[in-house]
């Protein structure tokens, strides 16, 4: 490899992380501007009632499978009341006014995370430059902020679902010929373990 060779392959390679940095920061602020102006709706007022301390990631889970998962929050399964659960104990150490935003903010960082993950299984699939379009796209789509911006399971369950893909497609590139074949089962299996966690779609997706 020549000098030539090698600076072209770094400039290549710093254009790449300088789009990929763009690409986030533009994700994470549509995502995360004025988080917290919009009085929450209904679906997020009975998510945080029902998740509210000091009830723990256990007891909601415990909870709701007790119930056949037809609680008092009807048919939805519990990483969004974990989540929630979670973010109401941060809140109550911040101001009042930050709580909404507080609230929100682990649904938009599954939507802000899910972008990268998108892109980097449509790049395997179909090559560079659809990985990034497919990327861009993700991140500036309306509805996929809308639903990042909003304390329901979507926006996390879009984000198990891409790591799901990811690890699948890893594992039928890779087969078993190598240790990077057990990382992208692990993944696999994290991953849909994760989305049945969130939502009973899951299943219709896994089958």
């Amino acid at each position: 490899m020549t000098i030539r060779t090698m600076w072209e392959a770094a400039k290549s390679w710093r254009l790449e992380w300088l789009l990929l940095a763009t690409v986030l920061a533009a994700s994470a602020w549509l995502r995360f501007h004025v988080l917290g102006r919009a009085a929450p709706w209904i679906d997020e007022i009975t998510i945080a009632s029902f998740a509210s301390p000091p009830k723990t990631p256990t007891s909601l889970t415990r909870e709701i499978f007790a119930a056949g998962l037809k609680g008092f929050t009807g048919q939805h399964m519990p990483m969004q009341y974990v989540l929630a659960n979670q973010a109401q104990r941060r809140a109550a150490r911040a101001a009042p006014a930050d709580g909404v935003a507080i609230l929100r903010a682990p649904f938009a960082w599954s939507g802000v995370l899910t972008v990268p993950l998108f892109g980097l299984l449509l790049g395997r699939w179909y090559g560079r430059a659809a990985g990034w379009w497919a990327a861009i796209l993700l991140g500036l789509s309306f509805f996929h902020v809308y639903q990042s911006r909003d304390a329901t399971s979507y926006a996390p369950l879009l984000l198990f679902q891409a790591a799901a893909l990811l690890g699948a497609q890893g594992l039928m590139a890779d087969g078993l010929r190598s240790w990077r074949s057990v990382g992208y089962a692990v993944v696999l299996a994290v991953s849909v373990l994760g989305a049945l966690f969130t939502h009973l779609t899951a299943w219709f997706f896994l089958l």
